[in-house]
């Protein structure tokens, strides 16, 4: 009898034992997520993760606070570092896009590629060229032509070395034989309010950025930085690259999340079902009315998502050994 309750006991207790750390499993998320911002708050990517994090702190989404954390500086190396000290648990989640290709080949990152994953892409976007309405400028014909007649007295502003916005614009102004200097931003945001300010000549940032500026009869843009044009009324006339006889490949942004390596696969799961649910919610849906150079492009395969980045870094970092962006 004795060894009978004992045994009884003993599989009582493991029972007790296996439906806590069951339960605790399944309660994750518990606390509070971060999503960690590579930018300023007033960049594009800032208004996108806003309207994210608005969605996942939802019941049946994530259901916890999902805290921004902005950590701009250091071409995106600031937000690596703080998410590559934190545990690989997924409560921490980086903001990533094709930019990152490039920016993971400066010789000055702290953490390299390998410490990291892709877990979730959810959108493609697009870039376009804009001025000032007070700009001399009506056409991306007129600029090309004044930069060629004066090299070098133009800038044009967009976004960290080594980022997609920096090499599309180095790619541009290489395939139409002009110089234009490169300034650097921390985002968007302050590309269009210098540009409308009259502070800078020219800038690079989405046509969704663009777009409020043109309304109130500030900005003009130029150029659509995309193989089609922009099927919207405001962006109908304006030409693409190509219409101008440039022939430069446009590489592709996307817009994920990364993560410590090593998340749990449960989580993993979890973190992607919910950013799939916030596709389809009215508030993303309102947020790309607005937004036309944002594109629905949901991934979750992580081994075929970071095998596609790391190739596309090998060729980042061939174009910015070629056009000395960076050396070898």
């Amino acid at each position: 009898m004795r060894k009978l309750l004992s045994a009884a006991f003993a599989v009582a207790v493991a029972s007790s034992v296996a439906l806590f750390f069951q339960s605790a499993h399944a309660a994750w998320p518990d606390g509070p997520i971060e999503l960690v911002m590579p930018t300023g708050p007033g960049s594009g990517a800032s208004d996108e993760a806003r309207v994210v994090a608005a969605e996942l702190r939802k019941p049946g989404f994530l259901g916890v606070p999902i805290k921004l954390v902005f950590k701009k500086g250091g071409g995106g190396n600031n937000a690596g570092i703080y998410v590559g000290q934190r545990k690989a648990d997924g409560n921490t989640l980086m903001f990533m896009g094709g930019s990152f290709a490039g920016l993971f080949n400066m010789p000055h990152y702290t953490y390299k590629v390998d410490h990291f994953e892709i877990i979730v892409q959810f959108v493609t976007n697009f870039y376009a060229v804009g001025v000032s309405t007070k700009s001399q400028f009506k056409t991306m014909k007129d600029y090309l032509a004044y930069a060629k007649a004066n090299p070098s007295k133009l800038s044009m502003g967009s976004n960290k070395i080594a980022s997609l916005h920096h090499r599309v614009q180095t790619a541009l102004f290489a395939d139409a034989g002009v110089d234009v200097r490169f300034v650097p931003y921390k985002g968007t945001g302050k590309v269009v309010k210098d540009v409308i300010g009259g502070h800078l000549p020219s800038g690079i940032a989405q046509p969704g950025k663009w777009l409020p500026q043109m309304k109130a009869g500030k900005a003009r843009v130029l150029l659509v930085l995309d193989n089609e044009r922009l099927n919207h009324p405001d962006f109908k006339d304006i030409p693409t690259p190509k219409e101008l006889g440039l022939n430069f490949k446009i590489p592709v942004q996307f817009h994920a999340f990364m993560a410590r390596k090593g998340v749990p696969k449960d989580r993993l799961k979890k973190i992607q079902a919910a950013f799939k649910k916030v596709l389809k919610t009215e508030g993303f849906k309102k947020f790309l009315s607005h937004q036309p150079h944002v594109r629905v492009a949901y991934r979750d395969d992580v081994e075929q998502m970071n095998k596609d980045f790391r190739d596309s870094m090998v060729q980042a970092r061939a174009f910015m050994v070629k056009h000395k962006i960076l050396k070898k």
